[in-house]
């Protein structure tokens, strides 16, 4: 069974290829951040990789992008997704640059900018494919998991992060931060499990970092978790393939 996996943000773009449990990898930042050059750069990494006007048996896409929101699927209608999205962030995004996902085992749904080059490249060259926000498959994988634990996931980007509380396969909170410092992403991590009242909680808090995050930013955020009392009783540790691994079931 043949399958494509595609992770991507406004910077960069990972693509991996599975055959017979074999994975290849194909990676590339974006060196120009125009609309036309995107698609002139994806085009010479299809190229190159020999991936282009190849047909998979599935292929699936998490995008990564800051502007993100949840609304409960009881008072999501076909056709408010861009009054919800507005409501959040304003109306300087185009109608065609709205999109939502429909997350039916927790009932609601991840209404999310999805830049129409991404959405017309990939649409148009792998008819077939799943694309979803990145939150979308982090919240899947969370509930999927029968940890009965509390779980805390930090996904780390440039610039921004996505914070995804779980617990007993219970999404108890999901939101997106912009960061300067590694003092930003502990003050909004802290103060949300002060809020939830989720201190001295047993259970783990995963750490992922995309491509172009400085490794040593991590680290430090990583070594200071480790030192705070209050959340002594969750496991931290430094992953990678967990959006991946969700594009795996979505398909």
């Amino acid at each position: 069974m043949s399958r494509l996996s595609v992770e991507i943000n406004a910077h960069h773009v990972r693509i991996t290829e599975t055959n017979d449990s074999q994975d290849s990898v194909y990676e590339h930042t974006f060196s120009d951040l125009q609309d036309h050059r995107y698609i002139e750069q994806l085009d010479a990494l299809l190229e190159d990789s020999g991936l282009k006007n190849r047909s998979f048996d599935t292929t699936a896409l998490s995008w990564s992008g800051f502007r993100t929101t949840l609304v409960p699927s009881n008072i999501f209608e076909d056709g408010s997704s861009q009054r919800f999205f507005e409501l959040c962030f304003g109306s300087q995004i185009a109608t065609e640059a709205i999109e939502f996902d429909r997350l039916q085992t927790a009932g609601i749904v991840n209404i999310y900018e999805l830049p129409f080059w991404v959405k017309s490249y990939f649409s148009s060259r792998f008819p077939r494919i799943v694309l979803r926000h990145e939150g979308s498959h982090l919240i899947q994988q969370l509930l999927s998991s029968k940890f009965s634990k509390l779980e805390v996931i930090v996904s780390v980007h440039k610039g921004y992060f996505l914070l995804c509380i779980g617990k007993e396969d219970n999404l108890i909170y999901y939101s997106s931060f912009d960061f300067q410092e590694v003092d930003d992403i502990l003050y909004h991590v802290m103060f949300t499990l002060q809020q939830k009242e989720l201190y001295h909680e047993e259970g783990s808090l995963q750490l992922f970092n995309a491509q172009g995050v400085p490794r040593e930013l991590i680290e430090e955020l990583n070594e200071r978790l480790a030192k705070i009392a209050e959340i002594k009783s969750l496991a931290i540790s430094l992953n990678s393939g967990l959006v991946l691994n969700s594009l795996e079931q979505c398909v």
